[in-house]
């Protein structure tokens, strides 16, 4: 679950996505009961401001304008009626990540029972809407293992969360949807309910030992957790790891199988199963060879989603959740924005509001992960000056500047040594002085910094 922002004053935009196919009717019906909900729970947080997308029959994909009028929502979801189809959960990521690009989208909300699709592509969209800052929140009716797996997967990259909800429990649903809305509206009551993503299956304590039947009692016990953890293991395993699994769990069979028929004298039995294995065998072999040969590098890099834009370009590994960026044009052109110091950043930032809105949200996300919302003040003061805000005189935005402080608008560890200072100031000074193109408030910040630092 992503952190909880703390209130704007503004709508929170939320865009809620249903799978409206055939046999969808029910829960499309419960959510626009609910519809009613979300709006209540986010009075008095500046509001809900919602556009209601869905698919259905064949390629059929529409979504409505974004609207704070909870009955015309209702109106509108009550014309619609389920039709069969196939899934199209790329056209929602897609749809999403367009939204997000022309303004933020605080949280996309999905619910769904089925995953129909490959799921690389859709994980490279998820990967790229949660660098956009777009947390996704996927919530899953029924048990498709296929579709709970990918779900848990689109959560993870998009920085959302995943939930699985009964539509014989209405008031989970109620209270998941309640919880989200908060959440894209800013309040501090955005944390879904610890009791819906509680792990399940665990069995009773194991009672004393006694007797024979205690023992087969006991036997059953550990079989059924056994059981239960293999299948908590198997829903929550990567798909490539299942096939790999079933693949050797296969090869395993059929050498157990080949031994029993030849210590059963069946030897005739032996070479029919040979025979008819021994193109599988040749295939699988071929295949453990060229893995050998290749390595694994092409797959890892495979697993990764990345965004481009006039200014950078950001990368976001699916494995560990990193999300690291280049900049592509400008003072800094071809460096990491993880080498770049405080305010460098912000004279970046800075450049991408005025020459490329696109690459705004991009950084932004960046620098809440790397910042959280300490940067944003800083940034603010700067942008303010730069317009001739009345903020000009609050170089400091609200207190002395601290030694921790210095040392990250320097971009400097702890402990750094009076000639690193004088280099990181003399650097930073190159593009942040106004006579280069910078700004009076970024100089200052720096020369603050240094004075800071070395006691003047």
């Amino acid at each position: 679950m992503p952190a909880v922002r703390a209130g704007t004053g503004r709508r929170g935009r939320l865009l809620f996505a249903i799978d409206a196919t055939a046999s969808r009717q029910p829960t499309w019906d419960r959510a626009c009961a609910l519809t009613g909900h979300m709006f209540e729970a986010t009075k008095g947080l500046g509001g809900l401001s919602m556009s209601l997308c869905y698919y259905r029959g064949y390629g059929e994909f529409m979504a409505t304008p974004w609207l704070s009028d909870v009955d015309e929502i209702r109106r509108r979801m009550t014309t619609v009626t389920c039709l069969g189809g196939q899934t199209q959960i790329g056209k929602v990521l897609e749809h999403a990540i367009r939204e997000t690009r022309k303004e933020r989208v605080n949280a996309l909300v999905f619910i769904g029972d089925a995953m129909e699709e490959p799921i690389d592509p859709l994980c490279h969209r998820a990967g790229e809407l949660g660098m956009l800052g777009c947390p996704g929140f996927f919530f899953h009716e029924g048990g498709d293992a296929l579709a709970g797996r990918a779900f848990r997967e689109f959560a993870r990259l998009s920085g959302g969360a995943y939930a699985p909800f009964d539509l014989n429990s209405p008031d989970m649903l109620r209270d998941l949807l309640s919880a989200v809305a908060v959440y894209a509206a800013g309040g501090r009551g955005g944390a879904l309910p610890p009791a819906a993503l509680a792990d399940r299956g665990r069995g009773p304590a194991d009672p004393p030992a006694f007797g024979p039947a205690m023992t087969w009692f006991l036997a059953g016990v550990a079989a059924v957790g056994l059981l239960l953890w293999s299948a908590h293991a198997f829903a929550n395993a990567r798909i490539e790891t299942i096939k790999a699994i079933l693949k050797w769990l296969a090869i395993g069979l059929g050498i157990a199988l080949a031994l029993l028929l030849v210590f059963t004298g069946k030897g005739g039995q032996f070479l029919f199963l040979g025979a008819v294995l021994a193109p599988l065998l040749i295939r699988l072999w071929n295949q453990w060879q060229a893995s050998r040969t290749f390595g694994a590098g092409s797959q890892r890099e495979a697993r990764a989603s990345e965004v481009e834009t006039a200014t950078l370009r950001m990368r976001l590994d699916h494995d560990t959740g990193t999300m690291s960026g280049m900049v592509l044009r400008g003072p800094y052109k071809g460096r990491e924005l993880a080498e770049l110091a405080l305010a460098d950043l912000i004279a970046l930032w800075l450049d991408c509001r005025a020459e490329d809105p696109e690459s705004v949200p991009l950084l932004e996300a960046w620098l809440d992960r790397a910042f959280g919302e300490a940067w944003r003040d800083a940034a603010e003061d700067a942008a303010g000056e730069e317009r001739g805000s009345s903020r000009r005189s609050q170089t400091a935005s609200g207190g002395p500047m601290t030694r921790e402080e210095a040392y990250a608008i320097l971009g400097l560890k702890p402990g750094a040594t009076e000639e690193e200072i004088r280099a990181a100031h003399r650097r930073l000074m190159q593009t942040a002085h106004p006579d280069r193109g910078g700004s009076d408030w970024l100089a200052a910040r720096i020369n603050q910094a240094r004075d800071v630092l070395l006691g003047g």
